[in-house]
């Protein structure tokens, strides 16, 4: 029988062991666990694997606390009455062990052949290594992104054991596997915290749109009320305005919601009381992780409502001038301990388009109760038609002394649609200021065009618009007019991308559907008599929607009928495949305009 000193079988032992070694780290290197970011899952079969290959009776994951004042045990793999066991979140403290702590802290693999004797770890021998039979340990650093996070440590019980060279590499492979499984996790954490932000940006972005053309207030609120719940993932919301009480200025619940709103409606509270009062009064935005430890915390609506307050986020609602509206509040975060600095940035960015949504809506109800109450349409004329179109103004005013009524007559008109092809996935790519920057922007520029050729905007629909070119004073037809309306638009897109793409380079790809359609159709005062909006309907208009809708990015399509109405004028065009349209039997015949010509 051969001698195990002999170096030949020595050499056989080790080259075997070696085998053994480069197999558990290939299979590991190809794990589907350790890449799929489940890091319970990838800890367990690490130390399973650094345990048989090892033959050790030990094998454990530690990973140092921010502090690092100590190590937590993220999987411990050990065999107990012949059976694998894992264990979790033993904790060593620095305070206990500071020789070990020191180290390790050196960043280098601790072979302790004796554990009870080596520097590093006999502090452990009496309360440790004894009880649990452990003779020799073999420690190594885990690194991530050049920092060191923990260590993986192997023990062995029974004799002590020389740990040989390949086995302290084999180790040090181990710690980058376990590395290789943070990192993944971290990804994947990261994956999905973007994924949530992009989902709360989409339907910030979403909402956002149609708070800012909301005019009733009450329904802005309650729109602004439902989307701080869905865009802060938040248990409970509320919204407070300010307002005049009996010792001065107070804040009252506008509307709340979650289990306990329905105790808090139309509550008050003092200017500087609690969270909501402080920021009211001071203007200073609040992210409160505990509550119940902040001395500003008033535990009366808890009391009041069962209610068990936690985390907060406040900010408050200014105006252009710098005054204070009031505030929104956020209670308790369902996928968090409590908010953060991301939360916080979304949250005032929410706060800016509410406060603007605020004012427009306040302004607008006083410019009614102005032009019901002291019929001076003339001195309101202007600041209304920054709202309304320059026809209902126009009405408003040859009608000051009786109702706004509904209804419409049959004109001749064209209208215009445009769209951004593509917005919703660039405005996920955006910053929430960027967007709304964005938009004011381009829907200035594009209604400067259509006013400067006497078209009016009849409405924004997201980033979408609709215009109308009625018969005006001038010799110039209307179908002509929204034809160069709609070429200066598309040239003006190409025009500004380059300015627009500095908040946010995929704008230099934006491009511009527009449809153009001319025809009779109803326009008039259409809705109810406590709101109305002046419009234009009928199926030309439906026609003019499609057209766009089916339409070429950057370019201009017009129908049959707007066609012969401009051709005569210089405008170049090419005849396209009909298009289909919804309730028309008849497919509509198209032109894509491609410029003027000059007329002899």
């Amino acid at each position: 029988m051969a001698n195990s000193s002999d170096p030949a079988v020595s050499s056989s032992v080790m080259a075997a062991r070696m085998r053994d070694q480069h197999r558990a780290i290939s299979a590991l290197t190809r794990s589907k666990i350790l890449r799929s970011g489940e890091l319970n899952l990838s800890m367990m079969e690490i130390t399973e694997v650094a345990a048989k290959t090892l033959k050790v009776g030990r094998s454990s994951i530690w990973l140092y606390n921010k502090e690092k004042s100590k190590i937590v045990c993220q999987d411990l793999y050990r065999i107990a009455e012949g059976h694998g066991l894992h264990e979790q979140s033993i904790e060593l403290y620095a305070s206990d062990y500071p020789a070990y702590f020191e180290a390790i802290s050196e960043a280098r693999t601790i072979a302790a052949h004796d554990a009870h004797s080596h520097e590093a770890t006999k502090e452990f021998s009496v309360g440790y290594l004894v009880p649990l039979g452990i003779q020799s340990m073999l420690d190594a650093p885990i690194f991530v992104s050049g920092q060191m996070v923990g260590v993986v440590c192997q023990e062995h019980i029974g004799q002590p054991r020389h740990w040989e060279l390949d086995e302290e590499h084999f180790v040090g492979s181990i710690a980058d596997m376990v590395a290789m499984a943070l990192e993944s996790s971290n990804r994947k954490l990261a994956q999905e915290q973007l994924e949530i932000r992009i989902g709360q940006i989409a339907a910030l972005v979403e909402v956002s749109r149609s708070i800012i053309s909301m005019l009733d207030i009450d329904s802005l609120l309650i729109q602004v009320i439902d989307t701080i719940g869905l865009v802060m993932n938040a248990e409970a919301s509320s919204l407070l305005l300010i307002e005049e009480g009996p010792e001065g200025k107070q804040l009252r619940f506008r509307f709340s919601r979650g289990s306990a709103s329905a105790d808090l409606c139309h509550d008050t509270i003092k200017m500087g009381e609690g969270f909501a009062g402080w920021v009211a009064l001071n203007g200073v935005p609040l992210i409160i992780d505990d509550a119940y430890t902040d001395c500003r915390f008033n535990p009366r609506f808890d009391k009041k409502t069962g209610f068990r307050t936690r985390s907060v986020i406040t900010v408050p609602l200014r105006c252009k001038n710098n005054k204070i509206l009031g505030v929104i509040q956020a209670v308790n975060k369902k996928s968090a301990s409590s908010f953060n600095r991301d939360d916080l940035e979304l949250f005032q960015t929410f706060a800016s388009m509410v406060s603007v949504s605020l004012e427009n809506a306040q302004l607008v109800a006083d410019l009614r109760r102005s032009l019901e109450q002291e019929r001076r349409l003339a001195v309101e004329k202007e600041k209304l038609g920054a709202f309304l179109p320059k026809v209902v103004v126009d009405e408003v005013s040859r009608s000051r002394e009786t109702k706004l009524a509904l209804g419409g007559k049959v004109v001749e008109a064209t209208v215009l649609f445009s769209d951004i092809k593509g917005f919703t996935s660039l405005s996920e790519l955006m910053k929430p200021e960027d967007v709304v920057s964005f938009l004011n922007d381009y829907m200035t520029a594009m209604s400067d065009i259509i006013d400067s050729e006497g078209g009016l905007v009849d409405k924004f629909i997201g980033d979408g618009i609709m215009a109308l070119f009625l018969s005006n004073a001038s010799d110039v037809d209307h179908a002509l007019r929204a034809v160069r309306a709609a070429i200066a638009m598309q040239d003006a897109v190409g025009a500004a991308k380059e300015k627009w793409s500095s908040m946010h380079p995929s704008i230099v790809n934006l491009e511009v559907r527009i449809g153009i359609n001319s025809g009779e159709m109803v326009a008039g005062n259409i809705g109810s008599q406590s709101r109305m909006e002046y419009t234009v309907i009928g199926d030309n208009v439906n026609v003019a929607s499609r057209i766009e809708s089916n339409g070429k990015e950057g370019r201009v399509i017009v129908s049959e009928a707007t066609y012969r109405r401009v051709k005569d004028y210089g405008i170049l065009a090419t005849k396209l495949e009909a298009i289909t349209v919804k309730n028309r039997r008849q497919p509509v015949r198209i032109y894509c305009i491609d410029g003027f010509r000059t007329l002899s």
